[in-house]
């Protein structure tokens, strides 16, 4: 959902679609706006949606799986209507979950087929997305599925959750400035 207006974003994963809708608090009636295609890539999979709010405008991060791709859409102002403004190759090819650090300088990408985490750098400025590096869970469990930031002393911990077990967590430690 759009934090301050009543937008909603739905990936729709196995027709490679981003949809805008419009909907209604009081009686729940949603209005598709816009249909986009996520990706140039035709065997691609929707996947996560993270929403960074930037000035009055909203940069939208799309996961798709396949190809390994992560799609920024912008959201400008008061507009209906998203507007493509990078296809960002991964290293890997099927970015699970993603999730966004605090900072809004880095996204945590989840490669399930390829067994690790893909830290994506941010500009702050632009919201465009650049290689940052990629880290293997060691000889842990595989597949990460779910990625979490917390701070804990001055560290940022980027916890995989491998599974459906909660006993098969690695976590990945940085100590940031």
């Amino acid at each position: 959902l759009h934090p301050w207006r009543n937008i909603a974003f739905v990936v729709c994963e196995l027709q490679n679609f981003l949809e805008v809708y419009e909907f209604d608090e009081e009686y729940g009636n949603m209005t598709k706006l816009q249909e986009v295609t996520l990706t140039s890539q035709k065997t691609n999979a929707g996947a996560e949606i993270v929403l960074v709010e930037s000035g009055v405008d909203l940069n939208i991060y799309v996961s798709s799986r396949g190809v390994g791709i992560i799609e920024i859409f912008k959201m400008k102002g008061t507009e209906n209507s998203v507007s493509k403004e990078q296809e960002f190759l991964l290293a890997g090819t099927w970015p699970r979950h993603m999730t966004l650090h605090p900072s809004h300088t880095l996204l945590a990408v989840g490669d399930q087929k390829g067994n690790n985490v893909e830290l994506v750098n941010i500009d702050h400025e632009t919201g465009q997305l650049s290689a940052g590096t990629t880290i293997q869970p060691g000889d842990g469990p595989r597949q990460p599925s779910f990625l979490a930031f917390f701070q804990k002393w001055n560290m940022f911990t980027a916890c995989l959750f491998l599974g459906w077990d909660p006993s098969h967590t690695c976590c990945l430690k940085k100590k940031c400035d």
